[in-house]
């Protein structure tokens, strides 16, 4: 992990210095030390608590001292926690903190209350400090209006920061002001506006953190302030990520009363309720019109009837027997039967109805898009004269930038796909977000999964490789979140980054003995997975690769692998036991974090680095043994505080090391209780 320079440490010093004195110590007393530490690269932290915790005293003193909200984030390092992301508006610390204001102070997730006092390390210093009340932050926000350039201070921003965290207190009150939403926040919410995707995927986690009253709260408000009559919509994103929560009637009829209905996909929506068993939101469904077309109507009574959903069944075959016009729907469906028999599905033209292809340097095709309207897919052996050998990159994909909306819209519902034998190679993505997708054979010759080829097929439950697989790419079966078993050909050797990751269902996989090569992240989060038999052939296992394998207890670790790498085992919660070879010589940041069932580990005589944190947080751990050829240990290191050591919160542990040794001397330097390994 990169180390502060003695420039960067003489800054953090001053800005720590200048953020101890704003939250205890009197306005004249900061006014002071302002003047002695000069100018400080990290302001914004300590006008921060000037307007949560203190008063309109500390902030004109901080401001007129040259306080910002703006900082660089290049240059700026914060302790202990090097990896930021974006910059972050301080200014929102005169908001009640919520679960979407969290997300816009913290980057990422595991950042825990980092950029306010640790309430554990204050209570350990017997001081208390509290957040001011809303009418004192008023003041503070008055204030700040009027020098809000010399602060970068945007108050239209952090009026629409206010809404979406639901501090309706503190938008009443600014609504009063005449403070309004940007302009662009505005387009935002209400209209499609491709220069506001990010801010709209953005904003679409935002409302996903909320409660159902939460989320009602802040809609009705973007309603009221933007004048408009519905809020924007969108399948890809806000479908996406809002879609477990349809299943709810009353969160379901508000979304299609107070958001753009004409962009919402109907069919899928309705075919989500079945699969969820939501019977109730089947007469909201009918209340607003949806089942009024006798196409779609009858195209979600087979779905439930293939689902086997029966209730779902019962339902729609009572509203239909209630409002079918039976000899028109007749007269209708024997048109489009005669239209078809005309038809020869044989013909090239048919086929280019369905595909589109081109032709390789050996004569022959590779599948590059479908544009059909069947759920069940059926690849080609021929078209024409010639073969098919291929299916493209994205060819499938419910999540290509290059297909048409109708034709994404018919992939997320595919839920089988037959592949002749005559495929030899299926590119990257190919099935990318095939949601619905539960069921694909791979034929004998495919010899690599490609990157991302499923990921996001949320509903395959297995699969099964032929022996010609030799590698899995990175992603190939990330976010198959339904994956239960995926047997794997022994001819593999390498398994990709992120390979498996977010496969939360995945109860058991074998990895094959032939295997050399694990990547980083490649069963992250695989939480049902009770073992993993990893092959003696294994010489690199990446990062985290088993981090959030909450099932786990022991693990073997190959002889050969030089590294235990950064969050290998982090978060294996039920953890206790792990075999480390004598070829391991480093153990990674973070490498053992949080594995709370652990109560010994035995590093071999070959280890000779261990990096920040390696066994933090570790409550149950009681010995370590530390080998004499152990030459680094790495702390985390504050500028004025104490270090933080390897056992950084594992109370209870106590080192195994040699006499003279720099494992004793470690132990020593850091108060870690300690004692000789035994003869």
């Amino acid at each position: 992990m990169e180390e502060l320079t003695a420039e960067q440490k003489k800054a953090l010093g001053k800005r720590q210095k200048l953020e101890y004195y704003t939250l205890f110590k009197s306005p004249e007393e900061v006014a002071e030390i302002y003047k002695e530490v000069g100018q400080v690269d990290m302001s914004a932290h300590a006008l921060c608590y000037a307007c949560r915790f203190r008063g309109i005293e500390w902030v004109k003193v901080l401001v007129e001292g040259g306080a910002s909200f703006d900082y660089n984030r290049e240059e700026v390092k914060f302790p202990n926690r090097p990896y930021i992301w974006y910059k972050i508006d301080f200014s929102l610390g005169m908001l009640r903190f919520s679960k979407t204001i969290k997300r816009s102070f913290y980057a990422q997730g595991n950042l825990h209350n980092w950029c306010f006092p640790d309430p554990y390390k204050l209570e350990k210093a017997n001081k208390t400090i509290e957040v001011l009340p809303l009418e004192k932050r008023l003041e503070c926000f008055d204030y700040l209006v009027t020098v809000a350039d010399k602060v970068s201070f945007d108050p239209q921003m952090f009026f629409y920061n206010a809404v979406i965290s639901n501090n309706m207190d503190m938008v009443k009150a600014l609504r009063e002001r005449g403070i309004d939403l940007p302009e662009q926040k505005k387009t935002m919410v209400t209209k499609p506006d491709k220069e506001t995707a990010n801010d709209w995927y953005e904003f679409t986690w935002h409302l996903k953190l909320m409660s159902d009253d939460e989320f009602y709260s802040v809609a009705d408000c973007l309603l009221e302030i933007t004048g408009a009559d519905a809020l924007k919509y969108t399948d890809g994103v806000f479908y996406d990520i809002m879609r477990h929560r349809f299943g709810n009637p009353e969160f379901f009829k508000y979304i299609v009363t107070h958001f753009d209905q004409k962009k919402m996909n109907k069919t899928e929506i309705m075919r989500e309720i079945i699969d969820r068993d939501a019977i109730p939101c089947l007469p909201v469904c009918e209340e607003i019109g949806w089942l009024s077309m006798n196409r779609r109507r009858d195209e979600i009574i087979k779905h439930a009837t293939e689902k086997k959903k029966t209730e779902a069944i019962a339902w729609l075959m009572d509203f239909k027997n209630r409002t079918a016009d039976f000899a028109a729907e007749r007269e209708k469906a024997e048109k489009k039967m005669m239209r078809e028999l005309n038809a020869d599905p044989n013909s090239i033209g048919e086929m280019k109805k369905i595909w589109t292809y081109k032709k390789q340097e050996d004569g022959t095709l590779v599948i590059t898009s479908y544009k059909g309207s069947a759920t069940v897919v059926t690849i080609p052996e021929k078209i024409g004269k010639d073969t098919v050998t291929a299916i493209g990159e994205c060819a499938l994909a419910g999540g290509s930038p290059k297909a048409a909306e109708k034709h994404i819209e018919v992939r997320r519902k595919i839920t089988k796909i037959i592949i002749p034998d005559t495929i030899k190679r299926i590119d990257a993505c190919a099935f990318l977000k095939c949601f619905s997708l539960t069921e694909i054979n791979i034929p004998d010759g495919i010899t690599e999964i490609s990157d991302e080829t499923f990921m996001y097929c949320e509903k395959l439950k297995s699969i099964k490789l032929p022996e010609s697989v030799t590698k899995i790419g990175d992603g190939a079966f990330s976010h198959c979140e339904s994956l239960k078993s995926a047997e794997l050909s022994e001819s593999i050797t390498i398994i990709g980054d992120n390979a498996f990751s977010h496969c939360e269902r995945l109860e058991k996989l074998n990895i094959p003995n032939n295997v050399t090569e694990i990547g980083t992240f490649a069963f992250f989060a695989c939480a049902r997975v009770k073992s993993f038999d990893i092959p003696a052939l294994v010489k690199s296992i990446g990062k985290g690769a088993f981090s959030h394998c909450e099932s786990i207890t022991e693990l073997r670790l190959p002889r050969g692998i030089t590294e235990i790498g950064d969050n290998m085992l982090a978060y294996c919660f039920n953890l206790k036991s792990v075999e480390i070879p004598d070829t391991v010589e480093t153990i990674g940041e973070y490498a053992f974090l949080c594995c709370e069932e652990i109560k010994r580990i035995e590093l071999p005589d070959s280890v000779t680095n261990i990096m920040v944190y390696a066994f933090r947080n570790c409550p149950k751990l009681e010995t370590v043994t530390l080998p004499s050829s152990v030459k680094q240990i790495k702390n985390w290191t504050h500028s004025g505080q104490k270090p933080d050591t390897v056992f950084d919160e594992s109370p209870n542990v106590t080192a195994i090391v040699e006499p003279k040794s720099y494992a004793e001397r470690y132990c020593k330097r850091n108060e870690i209780p300690y004692k000789y390994a035994e003869i």
